[in-house]
């Protein structure tokens, strides 16, 4: 049988897990992923690759741009979904480095 310190402790736990599971970092990273695996699923990467290495060393950026434009509708959108959550990371993980950085530093906050 639990005493009440397990009891409160175990609420404490869950607490702090859902805290974790629902922060703005983490839901984004999981929607990275899961926008990545949907790319991956619907573009066949090797044949991507495969045909940049054929490409002539000054047209890539051509190369990249006529495959975005000619490709469908869909998957044109999980491209930018992918590009928007990248982006956004990676402003939300300097944000958070930041905010480490100035903790250590001894400043209480950043406003």
């Amino acid at each position: 049988m639990m005493n009440l310190r397990n009891k409160i402790m175990l609420r404490i736990y869950y607490a702090f897990g859902i805290k974790l599971a629902f922060d703005p970092l983490t839901l984004n990273s999981l929607f990275l992923v899961f926008c990545v695996c949907i790319l991956s699923k619907i573009v066949s990467v090797p044949d991507v690759w495969a045909n940049m290495l054929d490409v002539q060393v000054g047209e890539l950026m051509g190369f990249l741009w006529d495959a975005v434009v000619s490709t469908e509708i869909a998957t044109q959108v999980i491209l930018g979904l992918v590009a928007s959550a990248g982006f956004t990371l990676f402003f939300q993980l300097r944000q958070a480095f930041r905010h480490i950085q100035f903790k250590r530093m001894g400043v209480v906050s950043l406003n």
